[in-house]
């Protein structure tokens, strides 16, 4: 999809364990080479990552490990903005 120049990756997807579900958002700057990675909680809380990534199946990947290793539970916090 795109809207403003923004091209949302179609690898983006809602992802739900242990009854948290959480928004993997992954998009680029039509204009940039290098995607980003967002999560967003039932709140609307985001999680974007400072560094981007070369392809948008590596921005995918990075998301699932850090649920994986951090638990899903970590992005569903009540906090407005978290920088990962």
């Amino acid at each position: 999809m795109t809207q403003f120049g923004i091209i949302q990756s179609p690898l983006s997807q809602t992802l739900t364990l242990d009854g948290i579900t959480i928004e993997i958002i992954i998009f680029r700057d039509e204009d940039e080479d290098e995607w980003t990675l967002e999560i967003l909680d039932h709140n609307d809380g985001s999680t974007i990552w400072e560094d981007g990534f070369d392809t948008e199946e590596d921005a995918l990947e990075e998301a699932l490990r850090a649920v994986e290793e951090d638990g899903i539970a970590s992005f569903a916090k009540a906090l407005a903005i978290n920088v990962h």
